[in-house]
């Protein structure tokens, strides 16, 4: 008898400068921003933490906050999530702003 273990695995999306990150990361991300973008106010910029909101930052370590905004620039930069980068590059927190 054969016992099976369910898998750990998990699909990696490598981001532009060899970036990897878990997908499941980056969908979460992504939902989360495209579920927030409706209630922004226009003009104004809004940094990740901002956006994502005090209970699902918290749930991240500090290295899942900065894949987390690694997957946020990409997926602004990709026009996946409608949202514009408002600060420039290698500037932290990074701000993002409706499209």
């Amino acid at each position: 008898m054969s016992t099976q273990h369910p898998s750990n695995t998990s699909i990696i999306i490598v981001l532009p400068h060899g970036r990897p990150v878990r997908q499941e990361l980056y969908e979460r991300i992504r939902a989360v921003l495209c579920e927030i973008v409706p209630g922004m106010y226009s003009g104004y910029g809004y940094t990740l933490e901002q956006l994502c909101g005090p209970d699902l930052w918290a749930e991240f370590s500090r290295g899942q906050r900065i894949r987390a905004g690694h997957c946020a620039s990409h997926l602004a930069k990709t026009g996946r999530v409608p949202l514009v980068r408002v600060t420039p590059p290698n500037v932290y927190p990074t701000r993002y702003r409706r499209k």
